[in-house]
């Protein structure tokens, strides 16, 4: 599935009848997402289904600090003062399952064996700027990507005393 959503949200951050400061956040997002599964078909000795997941998701956050009259009037900075935060954050993943259910091979009892391996990898770009006098001071910069995985078994046993008392 494709999902897409942006929003711009202003707000008087300083919550007074003062003009202190003021934040605007534009938030654009764009995120896919797909399944895949295979199934055994009717209620065998081995019913089993197979699978594979993926995603990626691209969200872009720009924050913007701007700050009022009253502020200047307390805060020796030059009227145009601004703080400028940008983030840039990719994110995609895949993972690939299968499960095993066997039943009636020992009355009663219903054994499941499965795994899960999952890859997902994450990067983020950010930035946070000054600007004062005109001149843009970068006082934080950050690039970074991380790449996970896990691998998850699965294993259980359950007993219906229901059924053996057939």
């Amino acid at each position: 599935g494709l999902q897409s959503s942006e929003y711009e949200q202003r707000v008087d951050q300083d919550f007074t009848e003062q003009k202190l400061y003021y934040v605007q956040n534009n938030q654009d997002e764009q995120t896919f997402t797909q399944e895949f599964n295979l199934k055994s078909k009717g209620q065998n000795t081995f019913n089993w289904v197979v699978g594979a997941f993926g995603f990626y998701q691209d969200l872009s956050n720009l924050v913007d600090v701007t700050y009022g009259d009253d502020f200047f009037a307390n805060v020796p900075l030059p009227n145009d003062y601004e703080k400028l935060k940008n983030n840039e954050r990719n994110n995609q993943g895949a993972a690939a399952y299968g499960q095993v259910d066997i039943t009636n091979l020992l009355p009663g009892f219903e054994f499941t064996i499965g795994s899960r391996y999952d890859v997902e990898e994450s990067h983020m770009q950010y930035t946070y700027d000054k600007i004062m006098g005109g001149e843009k001071d970068r006082s934080q910069d950050l690039d970074t990507t991380v790449v996970s995985t896990a691998f998850l078994p699965k294993f259980s046993v359950a007993f219906n005393k229901m059924q053996n008392q057939k």
